[in-house]
């Protein structure tokens, strides 16, 4: 009788299954899968990208479990994503020195409250303001203002630093949790103020819009506001592709006009 002890191993997983339970997990419960399977799933590189992405700010999910709970009965459920012109960046493993926002996008109101597992489940981080951290092990500069104060519209020094000038055009990125790819933003789903230049990208520095969606991919538009700014602006509305009106564009009051709005107020 062979008295050897059987010797186990990962099995190797078909690619048809693979991709299969690549589309079922989210990015951190594909790494975890990843780990106890000894990295045995051949994962394609834009998946694999994305997961180290996501591993690059969390080390676990519980906070963004607690954020996927969450639904709005009126539409509009919560949903994290990464807002940065420089996501491709981070793709491709080079993060340092990276401006990022964490979005949600919560309607609910709900999402605050978790504020406590929000820097529990955040890589190792040092505090640089009420509203951003930096993440030791990468050295991205991550504003969470979003997640942790529940504003429409979202506080944040510079909201310039969101975009760049592609061909003097305005350009970002987003990455969704619940999604396995970065979507550019264009110049048509961005606005500013109205006649402001590009340059310097003075139309976005004081106050802008983006156009992103919620969970069930209902489009919505975050408006992000320098609170150290005092601008006298007319709201200029959009309507979206369902017929709701959103303010997405400002531009200067005349010195009559009445109806102005300034950072800090109506936050």
């Amino acid at each position: 009788m062979n008295s050897s002890k059987p010797v186990f191993s990962s099995p190797w997983i078909p690619r048809e299954l693979r991709d299969k339970i690549a589309d079922y997990l989210t990015p951190l419960s594909t790494l975890s899968f990843l780990r106890a399977t000894a990295w045995n799933i051949p994962l394609s590189t834009n998946h694999k990208n994305i997961v180290r992405l996501w591993d690059f700010i969390f080390k676990d999910e519980k906070w963004i479990d607690e954020v996927l709970k969450l639904k709005n009965e009126h539409g509009g459920s919560p949903v994290p994503a990464l807002i940065s012109y420089n996501l491709n960046q981070m793709f491709w493993g080079k993060p340092k020195g990276v401006y990022a926002a964490l979005l949600v996008n919560d309607w609910t109101g709900d999402v605050q409250y978790h504020k406590q597992l929000l820097f529990k489940s955040l890589r190792e981080h040092e505090v640089v303001s009420e509203s951003v951290v930096r993440l030791k092990g990468s050295g991205i500069i991550l504003h969470i203002g979003d997640a942790i104060g529940g504003y429409e519209w979202i506080p944040m020094l510079d909201p310039g630093n969101l975009f760049r000038l592609k061909r003097s055009k305005l350009f970002t990125q987003v990455l969704y949790y619940t999604g396995n790819s970065i979507h550019n933003i264009s110049h048509n789903d961005i606005g500013g103020i109205n006649g402001r230049s590009l340059k310097k990208k003075r139309a976005v520095s004081d106050i802008c819009s983006i156009k992103l969606h919620f969970r069930d991919g209902s489009p919505v538009y975050r408006v992000f506001i320098n609170p150290d700014k005092e601008v006298r602006v007319i709201n200029i509305p959009t309507k979206d592709e369902n017929g709701k009106n959103w303010v997405t564009r400002w531009r200067e009051a005349r010195e009559y006009e009445p109806e102005w709005w300034r950072p800090g107020e109506g936050i």
